[in-house]
């Protein structure tokens, strides 16, 4: 009796999975996909507070041209290969409707572990030290938006950006699935959250003194955007970066 009930369990599973495969709908490739969708192995998870603690006492905040070139010259002893000429670049500023105050604050994070968050506002000369790093084109500086922060930062303090790259171009090229805005890429490809408040954004970026909050905030866009563009060289190499470089990103096209 239950060898029997057994064979008609049996025969009753391969049924239905014979009936699975004859009426499920197969999934069509993508015409227009020149390659297969890249599958990221997923990284070990990294939580928010882990990087920032990791970078809590190399967080600077810069509000002269003097305490930047200091900062600068202890990362410039610590970056002298090739790979470390990479920069997390972020920008924030105080809007009001659809206009908006100067660039308030410049976020770099550098490979060599640290990030600078300079208050352009309140410095009274750029120093010569900065604007070589965003001029030179060999220096990479990779973000989201990164090319329209290059543009304001030439329109409110005449900086010249070179060598920019949106991360966007690179998830596209990857196919990478799911949003792929600063937010959703750092959950994607590197399991963290990026907490993107719109009151944080809209908050005053030229208060006497930063909150704890806007640093953490600030310095995070930077550093999250340093990291995503590493896990990227993983999987496509400099000469097809270099193939986005100062190029808008255009959603729709």
């Amino acid at each position: 009796m239950i060898f029997v009930v057994f064979l008609a369990i049996s025969a009753c599973t391969i049924m239905g999975i014979a009936l699975r495969a004859l009426f499920s709908k197969p999934k069509a490739p993508r015409r227009d996909c020149p390659h297969p969708i890249v599958r990221l192995e997923r990284p070990n998870p990294v939580i928010t507070d882990d990087i920032w603690h990791v970078m809590n006492n190399r967080v600077h905040i810069i509000t002269t041209a003097s305490k930047f070139v200091e900062e600068f010259q202890k990362i410039k002893a610590i970056s002298l290969k090739r790979s470390d000429l990479i920069v997390g670049l972020d920008c924030e500023w105080v809007a009001y409707g659809a206009s908006r105050n100067k660039v308030a604050l410049l976020q770099l994070a550098f490979t060599a572990g640290a990030c600078l968050l300079v208050r352009l506002f309140l410095m009274h000369t750029i120093p010569r030290e900065l604007k070589n790093i965003l001029a030179d084109p060999r220096i990479l500086k990779v973000g989201v938006d990164v090319c329209l922060d290059g543009h304001k930062l030439l329109h409110d303090y005449g900086l010249t950006v070179k060598g920019t790259v949106d991360l966007r171009h690179l998830a596209r090229k990857l196919w990478i699935p799911g949003p792929i805005g600063l937010a959703g890429l750092a959950k994607t490809m590197l399991d963290v959250h990026l907490d993107k408040n719109w009151q944080i954004c809209a908050s005053d970026w030229e208060r006497s003194e930063l909150s704890e909050v806007q640093i953490h905030y600030g310095a995070m866009d930077a550093i999250v955007a340093l990291k995503l563009f590493q896990r990227f060289q993983m999987y496509i190499t400099e000469s097809e970066v270099r193939l986005y470089e100062d190029v808008p990103f255009r959603p729709n096209s």
